[in-house]
């Protein structure tokens, strides 16, 4: 799924927020689909968490979180796509 929208729903920034796989199939043959892992994104479309709602715990009732964050290799920098012309 991108932008937290139902499949086939096209949006403007195309950010991965979810991602699905076939469960089975129920009675009338059609897909039951469950999701893998969630994720977030920062306003650059670079994604800050992702959550794997499958493996629980105790203490992760909603599934095991890895996230990341970025800073800019200089004070005052801003983030760059890595393209240079």
């Amino acid at each position: 799924m991108y932008d937290d929208r139902p499949f086939g729903q096209a949006t403007a920034t195309g950010n991965v927020t979810a991602t699905q796989t076939v469960d089975h199939f129920d009675s009338a043959g059609n897909p039951v689909f469950v999701t893998t892992a969630t994720s977030v994104h920062d306003a650059y479309g670079r994604t800050t968490s992702v959550t794997d709602p499958n493996i629980t715990d105790a203490q992760h009732p909603n599934g095991a979180v890895t996230t990341t964050t970025y800073t800019a290799a200089h004070a005052g920098e801003l983030p760059s796509s890595g393209h240079r012309p």
